[in-house]
């Protein structure tokens, strides 16, 4: 179970850093075009075509989805791994 948890908490992990590799968000259509901004700097807002616009907001979506589940598991593991540590022999409880 350890070994899953791991396994997609590292996979969250990697999803994160690949798709934040984007200079660029989609932000909501105005007037009928599409825009983005862009992160570098300067920071400025750029008009972009419509298939730039939807493949921005598929890496955007993949990222959100994405933090959730690396939380979770980042969670549900320590979970495990704190309800796996004993007490140090010779130690007694309160």
């Amino acid at each position: 179970m350890q070994v899953c948890l791991l396994a997609v908490f590292a996979a969250g992990i990697a999803l994160v850093v690949s798709s934040s590799g984007e200079d660029r968000q989609a932000l909501d259509p105005r007037d009928g075009r599409y825009y983005a901004v862009y992160t570098g700097i300067p920071r400025q807002e750029i008009e972009i075509s419509r298939t730039e616009y939807e493949a921005l907001i598929k890496i955007d979506q993949r990222t959100m989805f994405a933090i959730p589940g690396l939380l979770s598991a980042g969670a549900a593991t320590l979970v495990l791994v704190t309800g796996q540590l004993r007490t140090a022999p010779g130690v007694e409880r309160a």
